[in-house]
């Protein structure tokens, strides 16, 4: 795989997966890396608690091409956190939807929509 530099990337953020009730109940509060490049939306568990959130399988690691983003919405606010919700196609041809915690929400989603051609 070739390095694809970062256009975007915010560390120690949280995020949750809406695949399952499993998944919605988890919190991920500073255990998750989300990064955008030209190619890709990655999601990715990061530090202690990402170990955590790797072995309770919660659906929250993903590299998503950004051809496959067909939203993007911001919510509202938790704890110094902006809910960003991004619904994507799956491999298996379902729809995803995660929701992301940012602290940069209106700077990634500029970033995310001209890519994903989504106005």
């Amino acid at each position: 795989m070739r390095y694809e530099p970062e256009l975007y990337s915010e560390s120690y953020v949280a995020a949750k997966s809406l695949k399952n009730a499993w998944t919605r109940m988890a919190s991920t509060y500073g255990c998750i890396r989300v990064a955008l490049t030209d190619r890709h939306l990655v999601v990715e568990p990061q530090g202690l608690g990402g170990l955590l959130v790797k072995m309770s399988n919660l659906d929250l690691e993903h590299r998503i091409p950004v051809g496959e983003v067909t939203s993007v919405e911001k919510r509202r606010k938790y704890f110094g956190l902006t809910e960003v919700q991004v619904a994507f196609g799956s491999s298996d041809g379902s729809p995803g939807r995660l929701l992301l915690y940012l602290r940069r929400p209106d700077e990634f989603i500029a970033r995310l929509k001209p890519m994903a051609g989504i106005r």
